[in-house]
């Protein structure tokens, strides 16, 4: 009677408390998992923001680079096409080492 319908619910409770404790250690394992990816990503995106950052900061030594080349090639009254230019280039970039290069804001002798 009573007594067995009691056993069984318990019995019905007991194992439906067991799914919601498997359920929920599944879906804290995928949390955690989940944490994990989201913790790969930042790290990720923290690199990818520092390449960016030195990316920019390589591009704008360039173009400051290029604009003392151009008033280089101003004061040497040589026009980019000139068939000299090359020669001046390799020069400015410490081909014969004996010249001063003023470029990034410092003063350096010898090869660029």
């Amino acid at each position: 009677g009573s007594t067995t319908s009691a056993m069984e619910a318990l019995s019905a409770a007991a194992s439906r408390i067991a799914a919601l404790e498997a359920e929920l250690s599944a879906k804290d394992a995928a949390l955690r998992a989940s944490r994990a990816q989201c913790a790969q990503w930042a790290a990720g995106c923290a690199k990818l923001r520092r390449d960016l950052e030195a990316a920019e900061r390589s591009a704008a030594e360039a173009r400051e680079e290029t604009r003392e080349l151009r008033r280089y090639l101003e004061r040497t009254g040589m026009a980019a096409g000139d068939a000299a230019v090359q020669p001046a280039i390799a020069e400015r970039k410490g081909g014969s080492g004996n010249g001063a290069y003023e470029g990034c804001g410092a003063v350096t002798r010898g090869p660029i």
